[in-house]
């Protein structure tokens, strides 16, 4: 097969390098072709460095049209851009400017929703003009929205997958560096809803629980604002600017690995942690989105519904050092049997293959 993937790539974020991982995985793992199909014009040399040699790129892919219309399947990757799947996008009627696709001439397209599901419902205009349209969700509760929702009934009976983001398990450590204290991490980018407010909580009920030999150490990267601003004061808290140190260097020295985003928001599958997990790292997490799918509670983690479940978790696992490394074991088995990027690339051109 001849893959496009087509997607907005201005920005180096968990959706950009999901694109760019299944890109690289067709390329390294298959004998079909693939090709990198941009919105925009700017790529981040970032993301230019990450992507295999093989993988061919076309910028501002909507001036080029008959790159879509030579592929066997175009998969089209949704982030935040609800306009993909409606026909004024393709018909060039959208903000985005008056390039035009002919969408009849397209084969077959997959649409993957990595934040949001609920466009997915205008792809019923979208099958009037493609002989074959696929959905992909990022979890099981997008999955089930679409079953379960009347606004989706025009689509209910579309090819239909769930599929994680791939992780190469050569991009992160196995191994860590040792310590004598539980080295408790967490990276994100920097905006305010990706970080928690109760963090300052957690750590200082932490030292008052512990307050002769604080067996905790914390870091966080990508931090910033009022956030950062509560926890700059404490002793046992590193934070670090956004991208300082590479993410394999950041797990290599990380015991457990803390994924506590705003309550408000919910991720529908978040990068770092699938990345954490594939390290080796124990997860604590937020009880929402798509953290269930990946953390199963008390067996590689432990999912979190109030700023007190942090606290009494860490406090258990400081306690038994033990279970540390069981459920370390249980994050990366979990991790090479059902992201690395083999498996994801495998069960993503098995259903193009099927559409």
């Amino acid at each position: 097969m001849n893959i496009g993937i087509f997607s907005k790539f201005e920005m180096c974020g968990g959706s950009e390098f999901r694109g760019c991982e299944l890109a690289n995985g067709i390329a390294k793992y298959t004998e079909h072709n693939v090709t990198l199909l941009t919105r925009g014009e700017r790529i981040p040399d970032r993301l230019v460095k990450y992507l295999d040699p093989r993988v061919l790129v076309v910028r501002e892919a909507l001036k080029h049209p008959h790159e879509f219309y030579s592929k066997d399947c175009v998969l089209v990757i949704n982030t935040d851009s609800k306009e993909f799947t409606t026909l004024d996008f393709w018909n060039g009627k959208s903000s985005y400017g008056p390039d035009k696709v002919d969408l009849t001439q397209i084969k077959k397209m997959v649409f993957l929703f990595n934040f949001i599901v609920s466009p997915s419902r205008h792809l019923a205009a979208i099958k009037q003009s493609v002989p074959s349209v696929g959905v992909i969700t990022t979890n099981s509760k997008f999955f089930e929205e679409i079953t379960k929702q009347d606004r989706y009934e025009h689509i209910k009976l579309l090819p239909r997958m769930r599929l994680e983001s791939p992780i190469d398990p050569e991009s992160v450590p196995w191994q860590k560096t040792p310590s004598d204290v539980l080295r408790i991490s967490m990276h994100s980018k920097g905006l305010s809803n990706k970080w928690n407010e109760d963090i300052a909580y957690v750590i200082k009920k932490l030292g008052n629980r512990y307050p002769h030999d604080n067996p905790f150490y914390f870091k966080f990267m990508g931090i910033n604002g009022s956030h950062a601003k509560t926890l700059g004061n404490i002793g046992n808290v590193r934070l670090m600017k956004e991208d300082e140190m590479s993410v394999a260097a950041f797990l290599g020295d990380t015991d457990i690995f803390m994924f506590f985003p705003s309550w408000k928001r919910e991720e529908p599958w978040a990068r770092v942690v699938g990345e954490a997990m594939m390290s080796g790292c124990p997860i604590l997490a937020t009880d929402k989105g798509g953290n269930k799918d990946q953390v199963i509670n008390h067996h590689n983690g432990f999912l979190c519904r109030r700023k007190d479940d942090f606290f009494r978790h860490l406090c258990y696992l400081n306690e038994h050092r033990d279970v540390i490394g069981k459920m370390s074991d249980n994050s990366h088995r979990l991790a090479m049997s059902n992201f690395q990027t083999k498996v994801i690339v495998d069960r993503l051109v098995e259903f193009m293959e099927r559409m």
